[in-house]
């Protein structure tokens, strides 16, 4: 029983960060497009096209967007770590290479995650 909430943990914590990690692409992607759309619309505002309402929703759209990019990149930070405990790895006590080849595994199992067992 322990060991089977123990597998289920660790495929929980996997499947969360295989989640979180394409979020930090998407957010990434979503932060640019709305720095790019403020630009355009400081742009028209300097030649008096729109108004200083149209200017600020483009700045709070660019904010928001950075928060929400920083929040993914937090997010999936809080998922490696929760899948490094639900193993009990404990990377300060690791070599660099150790550390290394558990990314590597870790960036494999993201790409490739495990069958959900009944």
């Amino acid at each position: 029983k322990t060991e089977q909430a123990l597998v289920q943990r660790l495929y929980e914590t996997l499947f969360s960060t295989s989640s979180s990690s394409p979020a930090i692409a998407l957010s990434r992607e979503a932060a640019e497009l709305a720095r790019k759309n403020l630009g355009v619309v400081q742009e028209k505002y300097a030649r008096g096209a729109v108004s200083i309402v149209d200017l600020l929703d483009a700045q709070n759209e660019s904010f928001q967007q950075d928060q929400r990019e920083a929040l993914a990149q937090y997010e999936f930070m809080l998922d490696v770590i929760q899948a490094q405990r639900a193993v009990g790895w404990m990377p300060e006590l690791k070599s660099a290479e150790e550390r290394v080849a558990w990314l590597a595994e870790l960036d494999r199992v993201l790409h490739n995650p495990p069958e959900a067992t009944p």
